[in-house]
């Protein structure tokens, strides 16, 4: 049986059932979540009077105190309920009670009481620790308005300024690279690790070059190759030995456990550059070429090269902004400089922005509206004046958040993209894996995926959720709001008197459609392997395969029911509406379905079966729970209602055996020896294969029916082996019997009539 569903159906079920339980929280553990909020408490009173504390982390640190409170409280409730059942199994005190029951009273209300001591505890500090988080979440905020409003020069006192200040910060630069660098503070020994780890990863990356580079030319077509891997290894293996020249001394920089390795800077700037490289690789292999690389074939040629030639600026562009304003070289310009660099910079930056996302429309059809790109260039602009005007961090924050935002929703539409294409090939056995994964999915050949509308739904659900959950965070999702949401998510909310969770139904989809693959997988097993070594005829291996798959989506619908919450108690009301319409307008349906069982268990049709129903003759394709498949000789497919088969009349040619009978009337001409046309008849019928002449069945024979108006009219019957072959077995005898008489001379007549022409009274 195919793994892969069984292990992601097990694993979902895990994660559903390991909900945290809640039990009691002993003295210690309390004393430890007061201590800790004391010490929230002063952090955010420090916070408050400009402490440079973490806002986020202390109402992530409340948020989870709080659970563990709430924790404690269900335990404590819990355990106070069975203290007060014990209570109540003594009954009420009375004076005859005995010793052992009155010390265990005693020792029953002192245990409540410890609970009760307890449990207001654990209340007091949900309370305290909701507090301090909202706190908290406050102070966040507020800080961070007023990190927005803060304002710094105008670009015009930038200009004046920046333009005298910037030409000393760059004849500057060398020497503060060789001071705050720390290259200066390399001792000898790692002045050659460095030099050694350099001239390694030159040599090692030349040599790893031919490893790397494919060995052979891309397909002709190349949407049926793997040409990302392709150009991904051929553009990597040229930009190889500058990758490991600048990434082994950054790591050994970064991750060195020497005394004098305190060079995060340099570290900073070679992994920054080897990271630089790596994402041009990447983007190369997919816009292309590189070298013989071929175009994308996914992509129009013109556009690639367009993109290819925006977003390699635009990855250096943004590497050369994390450099100068937010790694170790932003210490080298003075605030001056460093506004005049950015005033130039952004411009450069929202230009390339501006281009792409232009270009972007030749792909995307959502980005190709004029008034999309013109309301993208209006806040482009809008993020750009508002840095002229001195907003630098309100400013940072509308780029942060817009770029952030749209690559979210770029990957999000690709994603979303590449779905659909990984859907339709799987339903169509396009490529290779496609055909793989239909094999492991237990997907018959030339059948459509049935799931891939509900995996599409689901998938598309979470893509789009997750995109809405990262732009909120991108602009600035309070704690607050965050908690919202995810009770939203997590928790439901009220519809009237229906609680909805959204997570639970989804949830629901996932396991329903894990377990109906199990069960599709489940049922090719036992149809192709497990019932072949057993004793069960063809149809009774058919229908324990059709019961099956009825009782393995059963249970996915009784399961997915019950893991999005849904109480069985209220299914009596569905069941009452059922009977309802059964008794109005469903009896048709209730039929085909008791027919449909009363088919699969007592098995009077079965597939393959030649039968005669009313007008309609062939043979069985499919017996389904509502109606069965007759394909006739003319290979129409007949639905016929599975009431019809256990009603009314059914002729079925093959029930116990595959044994017939086959009749061939003849007639000769009057005055041919009878005996021996018998003879004839007789040795036609034995001499063919198909007929039975083992003694197993009756010998064949030969009927004088009569005498006919032109013939002797005679009947040859005889029992064949195949009832499938009836029709076949008849012409061979005819084509016989003819040859036969044809060498005998006995003729088989024409149809003779005498007319009679009377004479008409006037002549004629």
């Amino acid at each position: 049986m195919p793994r892969l569903p069984v292990l992601l159906l097990v694993s979902l079920l895990f994660v559903w059932g390991a909900a945290p339980l809640c039990a009691e929280v002993d003295e210690a553990t309390l004393m430890q979540l007061e201590q800790r909020l004391q010490a929230m408490d002063r952090a955010l009173e420090e916070a408050a009077l400009g402490g440079s504390a973490s806002l986020g982390g202390l109402w992530r640190e409340g948020m989870r105190y709080r659970e563990q409170a709430q924790g404690c409280v269900q335990g404590g409730q819990q355990a106070l309920a069975e203290s007060e059942a014990d209570l109540q199994v003594l009954g009420e005190p009375s004076g005859h009670e005995s010793l052992q029951v009155l010390a265990k009273r005693t020792e029953l209300k002192a245990r409540k009481g410890e609970i009760s001591a307890r449990l207001d505890r654990c209340r007091l500090i949900v309370l305290r620790s909701s507090e301090l988080a909202e706190r908290a979440a406050a102070l966040r905020d507020s800080s961070l308005t007023r990190h927005l409003s803060e304002r710094r020069s105008p670009i015009w006192v930038v200009l004046g300024d920046g333009l005298w200040m910037l030409p000393r910060d760059t004849v500057n630069l060398p020497q503060y690279l060789l001071d705050e660098g720390g290259l200066g503070e390399l001792g000898q020994h790692q002045r050659a690790t460095l030099l050694f780890l350099a001239l390694f990863g030159l040599l090692f990356g030349w040599l790893l070059r031919p490893l790397v580079a494919p060995h052979h030319g891309l397909p002709d077509d190349p949407a049926s190759g793997p040409w990302l891997s392709y150009g991904l290894r051929l553009c990597l293996a040229r930009r190889l030995p500058a990758l490991l020249l600048l990434g082994l001394p950054g790591l050994y920089l970064a991750f060195g456990n020497g005394p004098t390795l305190t060079l995060p800077m340099v570290a900073e700037v070679a992994v920054a550059l080897a990271g630089a490289l790596a994402t041009g690789c990447l983007l190369r292999a997919l816009l292309g070429p590189c070298g013989e690389l071929r175009i994308n074939p996914y992509l129009d040629e013109r556009v690639a090269l367009r993109l290819r030639r925006l977003t390699l600026p635009l990855l250096w562009l943004l590497m050369g902004g994390y450099l100068l304003f937010y790694s170790g070289l932003a210490g080298a310009l003075a605030p001056a400089s460093e506004q005049l660099v950015r005033a130039i910079y952004t411009p450069l930056l929202l230009l390339n922005l501006l281009l792409l996302f232009v270009q972007l429309g030749a792909l995307l059809p959502l980005m190709a509206t004029a008034r999309l790109r013109v309301v993208f260039a209006l806040l482009l602009v809008g993020i750009l004046f508002t840095e002229w005007l001195g907003y630098l961090n309100l400013a940072q924050f509308l780029f942060v958040a817009f770029s952030g935002s749209l690559l979210v929703l770029g990957a999000t539409l690709f994603l979303s993209n590449q779905l659909d294409e990984t859907l339709d090939g799987l339903d169509e056995g396009r490529l290779k894996w496609h055909q793989r994964l239909r094999s492991i999915l237990a997907i018959a050949p030339g059948k459509g995926f049935h799931g891939r509308l509900m995996i599409r739904l689901v998938v598309t659900i979470l893509l789009w959720g997750g995109a809405v959950l990262l732009i909120s965070r991108f602009w600035g999702l309070s704690g607050r709001g965050s908690e919202l949401l995810f009770s939203y998510l997590f928790d439901g909310f009220a519809l009237g008197s229906l609680t909805v969770v959204p997570t639970k139904l989804l949830l629901a989809v996932v396991v329903m459609l894990l377990i109906s693959a199990a069960t599709r997988s489940f049922k090719r097993q036992l149809e192709r392997r497990w019932l072949r070594y057993t004793n069960l005829d063809r149809g009774a291996r058919e229908a324990t395969v059709t019961l099956s798959g009825y009782l393995g989506n059963g249970i996915a619908v009784l399961v997915a029911l019950t893991v999005a919450g849904v109480e069985f108690s209220h299914l009596a009301i569905i069941a009452g509406a059922l009977s309802v319409g059964i008794g109005f307008g469903l009896q048709n349906v209730v039929n085909n379905f008791v027919s449909g069982l009363i088919l699969l268990f007592e098995r009077p049709v079965r597939t393959g079966d030649w039968i005669v129903v009313g007008g309609t003759e062939g043979y069985v394709r499919q017996i389904s729970i509502r109606s069965t498949i007759i394909q006739t000789f003319d290979r129409a497919d007949v639905i016929v209602p599975n009431s019809e088969l256990i009603s009314g009349q059914v002729t079925n040619w093959m029930l116990r055996d595959q044994f017939g009978r086959a009749k061939v009337p003849i007639g000769v001409a009057y005055g041919s020896d009878t005996q021996k046309v018998k003879q004839i008849l007789l040795k036609v019928a034995m001499s063919h294969p198909g007929v039975v002449i083992d003694g197993s069945m009756s010998p064949p024979w030969v009927l004088f029916r009569g005498f006919g108006d032109s013939a002797l009219d005679f009947e040859l019957r005889c029992y064949i082996s195949n009832v499938d072959n009836r029709l076949t077995i008849i012409s061979d005898l005819n084509f016989a019997i003819d040859d036969a008489f044809r060498a005998e001379g006995i003729e088989i007549p024409f149809p003779q009539r005498d007319v009679h022409v009377r004479s008409m009274p006037g002549g004629f």
